[in-house]
Protein backbone atom coordinates (compact mmCIF):
# COMPACT_ATOMS: atom_id res chain seq x y z
CA UNK A 1 0.00 0.00 0.00
CA UNK A 2 1.29 3.50 -0.78
CA UNK A 3 0.22 7.07 -0.23
CA UNK A 4 -1.04 9.34 -2.96
CA UNK A 5 1.80 10.66 -5.15
CA UNK A 6 1.41 14.21 -6.45
CA UNK A 7 3.46 16.11 -9.02
CA UNK A 8 3.55 19.92 -8.73
CA UNK A 9 3.94 21.79 -12.03
CA UNK A 10 4.51 25.47 -11.23
CA UNK A 11 6.95 28.04 -12.64
CA UNK A 12 7.17 30.22 -9.50
CA UNK A 13 9.63 28.55 -7.16
CA UNK A 14 8.32 30.05 -3.92
CA UNK A 15 4.74 29.08 -4.71
CA UNK A 16 5.85 25.59 -5.73
CA UNK A 17 7.73 25.11 -2.46
CA UNK A 18 4.77 26.40 -0.45
CA UNK A 19 2.40 24.01 -2.23
CA UNK A 20 4.80 21.13 -1.71
CA UNK A 21 5.09 21.82 2.01
CA UNK A 22 1.31 22.09 2.42
CA UNK A 23 0.77 18.78 0.62
CA UNK A 24 3.39 16.98 2.70
CA UNK A 25 1.78 18.33 5.89
CA UNK A 26 -1.43 16.63 4.79
CA UNK A 27 0.40 13.33 4.28
CA UNK A 28 0.67 13.29 0.49
CA UNK A 29 3.91 12.35 -1.24
CA UNK A 30 5.28 15.08 -3.55
CA UNK A 31 7.24 13.24 -6.24
CA UNK A 32 8.69 16.33 -7.86
CA UNK A 33 8.36 19.95 -8.95
CA UNK A 34 8.57 20.99 -12.60
CA UNK A 35 8.41 24.40 -14.28
CA UNK A 36 8.27 23.26 -17.93
CA UNK A 37 6.17 20.76 -19.83
CA UNK A 38 9.26 18.77 -20.78
CA UNK A 39 10.44 18.42 -17.18
CA UNK A 40 6.93 17.52 -16.07
CA UNK A 41 6.68 14.70 -18.62
CA UNK A 42 10.05 13.34 -17.48
CA UNK A 43 8.85 13.30 -13.86
CA UNK A 44 5.55 11.70 -14.85
CA UNK A 45 7.35 8.86 -16.64
CA UNK A 46 9.87 8.43 -13.81
CA UNK A 47 7.58 8.70 -10.78
CA UNK A 48 4.10 7.86 -12.10
CA UNK A 49 2.13 10.31 -9.94
CA UNK A 50 -1.53 9.74 -9.12
CA UNK A 51 -2.39 13.41 -9.53
CA UNK A 52 -0.84 16.55 -11.03
CA UNK A 53 -1.30 20.08 -9.71
CA UNK A 54 -0.90 22.13 -12.83
CA UNK A 55 -0.21 25.82 -13.37
CA UNK A 56 -1.21 27.18 -16.78
CA UNK A 57 1.66 29.64 -17.24
CA UNK A 58 4.90 27.68 -17.47
CA UNK A 59 8.42 28.33 -18.70
CA UNK A 60 9.09 27.33 -22.30
CA UNK A 61 6.97 27.35 -25.44
CA UNK A 62 4.24 25.05 -24.12
CA UNK A 63 1.84 25.83 -21.29
CA UNK A 64 -0.10 23.85 -18.73
CA UNK A 65 -3.05 23.32 -21.02
CA UNK A 66 -0.76 21.69 -23.57
CA UNK A 67 0.51 19.40 -20.81
CA UNK A 68 -3.08 18.62 -19.77
CA UNK A 69 -3.69 17.18 -23.22
CA UNK A 70 -0.69 14.87 -22.83
CA UNK A 71 -1.83 13.80 -19.36
CA UNK A 72 -5.27 12.99 -20.73
CA UNK A 73 -4.28 11.20 -23.92
CA UNK A 74 -1.07 9.38 -23.01
CA UNK A 75 -0.93 8.93 -19.25
CA UNK A 76 -4.57 9.04 -18.12
CA UNK A 77 -3.60 11.00 -14.99
CA UNK A 78 -6.10 13.40 -13.35
CA UNK A 79 -4.99 16.99 -12.80
CA UNK A 80 -6.10 20.13 -11.02
CA UNK A 81 -5.35 23.56 -12.48
CA UNK A 82 -3.74 26.22 -10.28
CA UNK A 83 -3.90 29.52 -12.09
CA UNK A 84 -4.61 33.23 -12.04
CA UNK A 85 -5.74 33.09 -15.67
CA UNK A 86 -9.53 33.31 -15.69
CA UNK A 87 -10.10 35.15 -18.97
CA UNK A 88 -12.72 33.74 -21.33
CA UNK A 89 -10.25 32.49 -23.94
CA UNK A 90 -8.24 30.55 -21.34
CA UNK A 91 -11.37 29.09 -19.76
CA UNK A 92 -12.54 27.82 -23.14
CA UNK A 93 -9.22 25.99 -23.61
CA UNK A 94 -9.43 24.65 -20.06
CA UNK A 95 -12.93 23.24 -20.46
CA UNK A 96 -12.04 20.87 -23.27
CA UNK A 97 -9.25 19.27 -21.19
CA UNK A 98 -11.75 18.02 -18.60
CA UNK A 99 -9.76 18.89 -15.45
CA UNK A 100 -10.48 17.22 -12.12
CA UNK A 101 -10.47 20.66 -10.48
CA UNK A 102 -9.63 24.34 -10.85
CA UNK A 103 -8.17 26.58 -8.13
CA UNK A 104 -7.80 30.31 -8.74
CA UNK A 105 -4.70 32.09 -7.44
CA UNK A 106 -4.12 33.51 -4.92
CA UNK A 107 -5.35 30.67 -2.75
CA UNK A 108 -4.86 29.49 0.82
CA UNK A 109 -3.24 26.15 1.74
CA UNK A 110 -6.58 24.92 3.10
CA UNK A 111 -8.07 25.33 -0.41
CA UNK A 112 -5.85 22.54 -1.72
CA UNK A 113 -7.17 19.61 0.28
CA UNK A 114 -10.86 19.76 -0.77
CA UNK A 115 -9.88 20.10 -4.43
CA UNK A 116 -7.46 17.20 -4.18
CA UNK A 117 -9.98 14.96 -2.40
CA UNK A 118 -12.53 15.57 -5.14
CA UNK A 119 -9.94 14.87 -7.80
CA UNK A 120 -8.89 11.66 -6.11
CA UNK A 121 -12.42 10.35 -5.88
CA UNK A 122 -12.08 8.69 -9.26
CA UNK A 123 -8.97 6.73 -8.26
CA UNK A 124 -9.94 5.62 -4.76
CA UNK A 125 -11.10 2.28 -6.13
CA UNK A 126 -7.49 1.39 -6.92
CA UNK A 127 -6.59 -1.04 -4.13
CA UNK A 128 -2.90 -0.09 -4.28
CA UNK A 129 -3.61 3.48 -3.24
CA UNK A 130 -4.53 4.69 0.24
CA UNK A 131 -5.38 8.18 1.34
CA UNK A 132 -3.37 9.66 4.21
CA UNK A 133 -4.41 8.30 7.60
CA UNK A 134 -7.22 10.18 9.30
CA UNK A 135 -5.72 9.17 12.67
CA UNK A 136 -2.49 11.08 12.17
CA UNK A 137 -0.83 14.03 10.48
CA UNK A 138 2.70 14.91 9.39
CA UNK A 139 5.05 17.47 10.94
CA UNK A 140 8.00 18.81 8.97
CA UNK A 141 11.24 18.58 10.92
CA UNK A 142 14.36 19.71 9.06
CA UNK A 143 14.33 17.59 5.89
CA UNK A 144 11.93 14.94 7.14
CA UNK A 145 8.17 14.57 7.48
CA UNK A 146 7.36 12.93 10.82
CA UNK A 147 4.06 11.11 11.24
CA UNK A 148 2.35 11.94 14.54
CA UNK A 149 -0.76 10.09 15.68
CA UNK A 150 -3.40 12.18 17.43
CA UNK A 151 -3.61 9.79 20.35
CA UNK A 152 0.15 10.10 20.91
CA UNK A 153 -0.15 13.82 21.68
CA UNK A 154 -0.33 14.85 25.34
CA UNK A 155 -0.87 18.56 24.82
CA UNK A 156 -0.03 21.58 22.65
CA UNK A 157 1.52 24.71 24.10
CA UNK A 158 1.53 28.23 22.65
CA UNK A 159 4.91 29.81 21.89
CA UNK A 160 4.14 33.27 20.45
CA UNK A 161 3.20 32.60 16.80
CA UNK A 162 4.40 29.02 17.08
CA UNK A 163 3.08 25.95 18.87
CA UNK A 164 4.95 23.17 20.62
CA UNK A 165 3.36 19.75 20.23
CA UNK A 166 4.20 17.53 23.22
CA UNK A 167 4.10 13.76 22.95
CA UNK A 168 5.25 11.36 25.65
CA UNK A 169 8.75 11.10 24.19
CA UNK A 170 9.25 14.12 21.95
CA UNK A 171 8.44 17.78 21.27
CA UNK A 172 7.73 19.35 17.89
CA UNK A 173 7.79 23.10 17.19
CA UNK A 174 5.46 24.06 14.33
CA UNK A 175 4.95 27.43 12.67
CA UNK A 176 1.24 27.77 13.48
CA UNK A 177 -0.56 29.58 16.28
CA UNK A 178 -2.28 27.57 18.99
CA UNK A 179 -5.62 28.87 17.69
CA UNK A 180 -4.88 27.38 14.28
CA UNK A 181 -3.83 24.09 15.86
CA UNK A 182 -7.01 24.08 17.96
CA UNK A 183 -9.12 24.36 14.82
CA UNK A 184 -7.54 21.17 13.51
CA UNK A 185 -7.50 19.18 16.76
CA UNK A 186 -10.72 20.15 18.53
CA UNK A 187 -12.64 17.45 16.65
CA UNK A 188 -10.01 14.87 17.62
CA UNK A 189 -10.65 14.97 21.37
CA UNK A 190 -8.61 18.03 22.31
CA UNK A 191 -9.77 20.85 24.58
CA UNK A 192 -8.45 24.36 25.24
CA UNK A 193 -7.96 24.48 29.02
CA UNK A 194 -6.00 27.74 29.07
CA UNK A 195 -5.09 30.47 26.61
CA UNK A 196 -1.69 28.79 26.19
CA UNK A 197 -2.63 25.10 26.40
CA UNK A 198 -4.64 22.63 24.36
CA UNK A 199 -4.83 19.14 25.89
CA UNK A 200 -5.75 15.65 24.82
CA UNK A 201 -8.79 14.82 26.98
CA UNK A 202 -7.80 11.16 27.08
CA UNK A 203 -4.46 12.04 28.71
CA UNK A 204 -5.86 14.00 31.68
CA UNK A 205 -5.13 12.12 34.91
CA UNK A 206 -6.25 14.67 37.51
CA UNK A 207 -8.37 17.83 37.62
CA UNK A 208 -7.65 20.37 40.33
CA UNK A 209 -9.34 23.71 41.07
CA UNK A 210 -6.91 25.68 38.90
CA UNK A 211 -4.79 23.08 37.14
CA UNK A 212 -4.81 19.62 35.58
CA UNK A 213 -2.31 16.80 35.27
CA UNK A 214 -1.41 15.36 31.89
CA UNK A 215 1.07 12.52 32.33
CA UNK A 216 2.40 14.18 35.50
CA UNK A 217 2.77 17.55 33.78
CA UNK A 218 0.95 20.34 35.65
CA UNK A 219 -1.01 22.53 33.24
CA UNK A 220 -2.94 25.66 34.28
CA UNK A 221 -6.72 25.49 34.04
CA UNK A 222 -8.67 28.65 33.28
CA UNK A 223 -11.69 29.48 35.44
CA UNK A 224 -14.11 29.55 32.53
CA UNK A 225 -12.53 26.48 30.94
CA UNK A 226 -12.98 24.35 34.07
CA UNK A 227 -16.78 24.30 33.95
CA UNK A 228 -16.69 23.45 30.23
CA UNK A 229 -14.08 20.76 30.78
CA UNK A 230 -16.18 19.02 33.43
CA UNK A 231 -18.90 18.51 30.84
CA UNK A 232 -16.54 16.20 28.96
CA UNK A 233 -15.42 14.26 32.01
CA UNK A 234 -17.35 11.27 33.37
CA UNK A 235 -17.58 11.13 37.16
CA UNK A 236 -18.94 8.58 39.62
Amino acid sequence: MSTIKILVVEDEALIADHISFSLEEEGYEVVGIADTVEDAITLVETNQPNLVLLDINLNGNLDGIDLAGVLNNKYKIPFVYLTSNTDEKTLERVKITNPAGFIVKPFQPEDLKPAIELALYSIKKDSNITLPSQDAFFIKEKHEMIKVFYDAIDFAEAADNYTTIHTENKKFLISQTLKKVEEKLSSKGFFRVHRSFLVNLAKITCIRPSSILVNEKVIPLGVNSRSELLKFIKTL
